[in-house]
C-alpha cells in the first residue's frame, strides 16, 4: 500500500476507500473520493498496480482479481 501512496501522491485516509471499481488497470487510473465527497482521477504506476495485485492475492484471497473499469468514462 506504501506503494500505492507514493505513486499517486494521494492520502491514507483516500487509499482506505479504493474499491475494486476504482481502479482502471488497462489506463493504469485510480478514481480517489476526497475530503467533501469529491471525486479526482489519478494516474497510477504499474509497481503500484502490482502491489496492489499482490495484496488482494494475500489478503483478500475471496477477491482474487482486481478488475479493470473505465473510470474515466463515468465521469465525462
Amino acid at each position: 500500500m506504501l506503494e500505492t501512496l507514493y505513486s499517486t501522491g494521494i492520502r491514507a485516509s483516500e487509499l482506505i476507500g479504493i474499491d475494486r471499481e476504482d481502479i482502471d488497470r488497462q489506463d493504469r487510473l485510480i478514481r480517489i473520493r476526497g475530503k467533501g465527497r469529491k471525486e479526482r482521477i489519478v494516474p497510477v504506476g504499474e509497481k503500484a498496480l502490482e502491489a496492489i495485485d499482490a495484496y488482494v492475492h494475500r489478503n483478500r484471497p475471496h477477491q482474487r482479481t482486481v478488475r479493470s473499469s473505465p473510470v474515466h468514462q463515468e465521469n465525462a
